[in-house]
This record gives C-alpha cells, structure tokens and sequence, in this order.
C-alpha cells in the first residue's frame, strides 16, 4: 500500500495541479449539467421550432394546433429520435457555452476568495465581468 505524504511534504507544483484540476473540474460540471438539462428539454425545442415554421410560407394553418398536440404527434409519428433531433449539435453548443460560463465563473470566484486586498479584488472582479461579457455578447452559429 502506498501513502500518501502529508499536504506539507508536497511540492508546489503538486499543489498547483490541485488548483488546475479543480478549476477544471468548474468547466466540466458545467458543461455535464447544461448537456443533462438539454437531454430534457430538447424535445420542446424541436416542438418550438416546428410550430415557427408551419407558419412560414403564408401556408395558413399548419398540422399542429398547440404544443401538446405537437408534442403528441412527433413522438407518435416518429418517436424518440424525432423529438430529439438536433440533440448532437445542441449537446455541443451548451457544453461548451455553460462550461465556459461556469468555468471563468468558478476561476473569478475563487481569485477573490484567495487574497482580501481591495486592488486584487477590483482587479479580478474587472476581469471575470469583462470575459462574462465577452462570453454573453459573442455571436454563436445557433443565435443567428
């Protein structure tokens, strides 16, 4: 059985990794939860979708009357995979929006909680907004 050495013992750069590999764990869960919650409600995306463009074209009325029906529907005419189409890209882009909202949240968070020293602290709090901005305001292929 091999032990560990005490917290103490260890070198820098283990601790550093330590720090590296829960701050990447804050990207990971969150891309794992955004990619969880898709799976659910990707369904009443499709159905979304659907509904907006049986109306295109000037058609009038389309095949469905509300959600439920539509909902009913798909799934009857064409089952799971039809209520879920689009789940790959979708996966895709949530994981990588939500983990990196997550992530740089997490990575802000604690920089303040190390160090109590006000121009630190203004200084991290500038930045995480700032890339939280840059992160909400980017332009993505499904947005457009």
């Amino acid at each position: 059985m091999i032990r560990r050495p005490p917290r103490s013992t260890l070198s820098s750069s283990s601790a550093a990794s330590d720090v590296y590999k829960r701050q990447s764990m804050e990207f990971v869960n969150g891309g794992t939860a955004a990619v969880l919650a898709i799976c659910c409600t990707n369904p009443v995306d499709v159905v979304k979708t659907r509904l907006q463009l049986q109306g295109e074209g000037g058609a009038g009325s389309g095949r469905y009357r509300n959600v439920f029906q539509a909902l009913w529907s798909i799934g009857r005419k064409e089952g799971v995979t039809g209520l879920q189409r689009g789940l790959g890209p979708a996966c895709w882009w949530q994981f990588t929006n939500v983990s990196m909202r997550f992530g740089v949240y997490g990575v802000g968070k604690k920089h303040l909680e190390m160090d109590g020293n006000t121009a630190t602290l203004t200084f991290t709090l500038t930045l995480t907004l700032s890339l939280a901005c840059l992160l909400y305001t980017s332009p993505s292929p499904r947005d457009s």
